[in-house]
């Protein structure tokens, strides 16, 4: 035996007796139920419904009280107790979180978007738990605006949700929705004085969503009954709050309502929707004084909606023939008549029309085909047709929102199995795309690293 062999078999004796002599690994403790004192039990009060005929119990029914003193007392012995079960797990929600939270991106901002001279975009900083709404003048990029600071907004409040915003066409108000309550569906609105960064002395509560007529002081707004469903629109001129005037009322409690603006700033749009119905009434932007007319009456199980083009009207039609939607155009007047509609997209049994967005020159459509969207793009001066490609056989996509009528670049969202949500913008001329935003994920992640099949 060679003094190398020797060697070799005595390292390896010596590896065996140092692995025998090391500790075994400790084996994890489980804890069972009865390691803990016992759970808080709600106790039974039932309660009896009787709905379309059926009667049900519910025993536990009062703790949807809230403000009772018994169910926060419950709620709060079942947070101490949820304590005591996981306190031994305080270390790995440790490292979890914080790993967790190294995948996101603290600071960043989002992609701006043009609308009406403003390049408009959202910031987020470290640390901090809100975003920042800004702007920047197209004459003045270097210059920022904040418009809505709200983590400044949200200090001291132990709830507190921005729903959004929407700029007079002047540039110089902003109308906005917010809370306190956190409810998702009832917030209050205010004005704010973009030049002095004060909001005007109203609220508004219990609104759902808002449009700006052309006159710089009429505001339209839909208003929730006690159900949450906005069955009401009002007009209110901001320097006579008080006068606020009822112009639409849906009685159908099928029926929700929601107001907008067409991207021409031509029309004030209402639309009434139900599950399978909905109905259009508009009124010129420039006259915020007239009275709303009904676009086409409402007829069971025709789903519609409309937008404007300078030249004619777009609508996406359903119906029980046509549950893929097509689309139509129509002339500015005498669009009731159906023999004056033309067909620009054809039914397709295969394809599912769910969404468009009108241009002056283009019409963008995102469709649904073999269970994976796609988006389309119709020249309307040249009859043109083009289709945006994707890298990824399997994808998410949607159109994103384009605010400039005029524009000749559309924006889109794309994600996929292995790329983060990323913004793109595509030359509806050119059919080329440009990569504005993808999602920072830190960390070295590389979506190159993975196959999507």
């Amino acid at each position: 035996m060679s003094p190398r062999t020797v060697l070799i078999q005595a390292i390896a004796s010596l590896q065996l007796l140092a692995a025998c002599n090391q500790p075994k690994p400790q084996e994890p403790t489980i804890a069972m139920q009865s390691d803990f004192p016992a759970p808080p039990v709600a106790k039974i009060l039932s309660e009896s419904f009787n709905e379309f005929g059926v009667q049900r119990i519910d025993d536990y029914f009062w703790l949807k009280e809230k403000t009772n003193p018994e169910v926060i007392a419950y709620l709060q012995a079942e947070n101490a107790y949820c304590d005591t079960v996981m306190k031994s797990t305080a270390a790995l929600q440790e490292e979890l979180f914080n790993e967790m939270k190294a995948r996101i991106k603290e600071t960043d901002e989002t992609a701006p978007k043009l609308n009406n001279g403003y390049n408009y975009y959202s910031r987020t900083e470290e640390g901090k738990q809100y975003r920042i709404y800004c702007r920047k003048a197209l004459a003045d990029e270097s210059s920022e605006e904040i418009l809505f600071n709200v983590n400044t907004m949200a200090e001291g409040k132990p709830a507190f949700i921005f729903a959004g915003y929407d700029v007079s066409l002047n540039n110089n108000l902003a109308a906005y929705l917010s809370n306190e309550t956190g409810s998702f569906a009832d917030f209050t609105l205010r004005i704010r004085d973009l030049e002095t960064g004060q909001d005007l002395p109203l609220n508004i509560d219990k609104v759902q969503s808002m449009a700006w007529a052309n006159d710089n002081t009429t505001i339209f707004y839909t208003l929730g009954d006690e159900t949450l469903r906005a069955d009401k629109v009002f007009r209110m001129d901001i320097n006579f709050p008080g006068e606020a005037e009822l112009v639409f009322e849906e009685p159908d409690e099928q029926f929700i309502l929601y107001v907008q603006k067409t991207k021409t700033n031509d029309f004030i749009l209402i639309n009434s929707g139900s599950t399978t119905t909905s109905e259009y009434l508009y009124l010129p932007a420039n006259e915020p004084k007239g009275k709303f007319k009904v676009f086409l009456p409402r007829t069971k199980d025709v789903e519609y909606h409309v937008d404007h083009h300078k030249e004619k009207f777009f609508l996406l039609y359903k119906d029980r023939e046509h549950l893929n939607r097509m689309v139509y155009e129509t002339p500015l007047k005498g669009f009731s008549d159906k023999s004056t509609w033309k067909v620009i997209v054809p039914y397709n049994d295969s394809i599912k029309i769910e969404n468009m967005e009108v241009f002056q020159d283009f019409l963008a459509i995102s469709v649904r085909k073999n269970g994976l969207t796609e988006i389309n793009v119709l020249g309307l001066r040249d009859n043109s047709h083009k289709n945006i490609s994707f890298p990824e056989p399997v994808y998410t996509s949607y159109l994103d929102e384009t605010p400039e009528y005029a524009a000749s670049v559309l924006r889109y969202v794309y994600t996929s199995l292995n790329r983060p949500s990323s913004t793109y913008a595509y030359n509806m001329e050119t059919g080329i795309s440009t990569l504005l935003k993808q999602q920072e994920v830190p960390g070295g992640f590389n979506p190159d690293d993975y196959a999507v099949e």
